[in-house]
């Protein structure tokens, strides 16, 4: 019961930081191209550091529970969170733009603002709802992966690090390349042909059940991950007034996040009743087709500006 308890709370406040971390990276003024290009640059940094954090975790996690033991390694972990807190405390730069207006009254229904402002624009309601489905089959064969490597690829413990390692460093080379892409049509095109690649890379290895097969999926499906975390933000981000930006953020996590927690939910369910590769394959084949309909929903003949965009407050 404790043991829930902490995984409860150390989630809630994960999910807090980084909403709030975007907030505070993203205090520049979208004013020109400019700014678009050092916002989407700083998106990617921050993609990378995690996804680079993940596979760094992953390596020194399994060193510390084989040195130190399984409670040991828990506590260095929960450590390294109190560290980050302290040096958060360090920074001293803040601004709140609803100041910048004359207004910092808080107005009655303001919590939430976010979903109401993404409800209002088409573009993001079909894209971050397309994106929610594809996480929703990623997070699946977090299930049915496990099993795929065990039973069906007869592999052990070994297998399954160098596969989840091979999706992070993809996720880190997926990150910094789209950090180069500026513009609402490029983000957008790149949320949909991510969905596409990340459903191809469930869909192969349930399809040809092979180690090889498995790792270089998984590689390009770390990519379309990557790529599709910085996005999604950066989308999020052009098509919001300043003053949601944290709302916004929050928002679109949310939705991201309790598509995880269904697929999870999900894939134990289809594990048990169809097994490993026809669980993946459905999961894979959906995942396409709803990365190509996202695709051909969101066409614009002319992107939205961020006055146009909005109408929460």
């Amino acid at each position: 019961m404790r043991r829930d308890l902490g995984l409860i709370v150390t989630g809630v406040g994960i999910s807090m930081f980084g909403a709030s971390l975007i907030r505070l990276v993203l205090m520049v003024r979208l004013k020109d191209e400019g700014a678009l290009v050092l916002a989407a640059t700083m998106i990617a940094w921050i993609a990378t550091a995690r996804s680079a954090g993940l596979v760094l975790g992953t390596g020194i996690g399994g060193v510390l529970i084989e040195i130190v033991g399984e409670r040991q390694a828990i506590l260095v972990g929960a450590a390294t969170y109190i560290v980050q807190a302290l040096l958060l405390l360090l920074l001293r730069v803040d601004r709140d733009p609803r100041a910048e207006n004359g207004n910092t009254r808080r107005e009655k229904g303001a919590a939430m603002a976010g979903i109401r402002h993404l409800r209002s624009d088409r573009v993001i309601v079909v894209s971050i709802g397309g994106l929610a489905i594809v996480a929703t089959c990623v997070t699946l064969i977090n299930v049915a992966d496990v099993f795929l490597i065990l039973d069906v690829l007869q592999g052990g413990p070994v297998l399954v690090g160098w596969v989840y390692a091979v999706w992070m460093v993809g996720q880190v080379f997926g990150a910094r390349t789209a950090g180069r892409f500026v513009g609402q049509r490029s983000m957008i095109r790149t949320l949909s042909w991510a969905g596409v690649t990340l459903g191809l890379a469930i869909f192969m290895p349930a399809a040809f059940a092979y180690t090889a097969v498995i790792l270089v999926a998984f590689l390009f499906g770390g990519f379309a991950n990557g790529m599709q975390m910085v996005a999604r933000q950066a989308l999020v981000r052009m098509r919001t007034p300043e003053r949601l930006h944290g709302r916004a953020f929050a928002a679109n996590d949310s939705v991201i996040r309790i598509a995880g927690v269904l697929g999870t939910l999900i894939g134990g369910f289809a594990v048990a009743g169809a097994g490993p590769q026809w669980a993946m394959g459905t999961a894979g084949v959906v995942a396409v087709l709803v990365g190509l309909g996202t695709l051909l929903m969101t066409r614009e003949h002319k992107p939205a500006r961020v006055a146009e965009a909005t109408r929460a407050g």
